[in-house]
């Protein structure tokens, strides 16, 4: 190694030495909030997890981007697969599914845009409103999907919720 690299190697250090005291420092500095938050583990408890929760975690592990890639496509489409629709049933959820996407996204971006311009933003109103579209979404769902295929939508939700973990917000500390 020439002259030239080591003198970098040991400008890399001082920086790294530097940025990892400073973060000690900034760290043991901080005032340590001792709140826990209590976890419903859906593989031991499903039926603490509230639908509305299961539904909008499901729309929104389900639901495309606005361009997807072919390997998010064909996710999509075993996703939909799994549950069993008929063909009909199947093109109203891909419908839903987007209109649901689209106004998360507005719903999320809307709430980035009060951080980022150093704004405290409302997080119950927040949360009313994710509530709201989830529950837009099922009704229409409830309405457009063919009675068979709304029960298997929903038994499949409902076993999905072995597979989630979501903080109970009645269980803080």
């Amino acid at each position: 190694m020439g002259n030239r690299t080591h003198f970098w190697l040991g400008q890399l250090l001082v920086v790294v030495a530097f940025t990892v005291a400073l973060a000690c420092n900034s760290a043991s500095a901080q005032d340590h909030n001792h709140e826990t938050v209590s976890v419903i583990n859906g593989s031991d408890h499903p039926e603490l997890i509230p639908d509305s929760v299961a539904y909008r975690l499901y729309f929104t592990t389900v639901s495309l981007p606005l361009h997807p890639t072919a390997e998010q496509a064909q996710l999509h489409e075993a996703q939909l697969g799994a549950i069993g629709l008929s063909d009909r049933g199947k093109q109203v959820m891909i419908e839903q599914l987007a209109i649901f996407k689209a106004k998360f996204d507005r719903l999320v971006a809307n709430y980035n845009k009060l951080i980022n311009a150093g704004r405290e933003p409302n997080f119950s109103l927040f949360g009313i409103r994710q509530e709201s579209l989830v529950a837009d979404t099922r009704k229409a769902l409830s309405s457009a999907l063919a009675e068979e295929d709304l029960g298997r939508l929903n038994a499949y939700v409902q076993n999905e919720k072995r597979h989630m973990q979501v903080a109970d917000e009645k269980g803080t500390k």
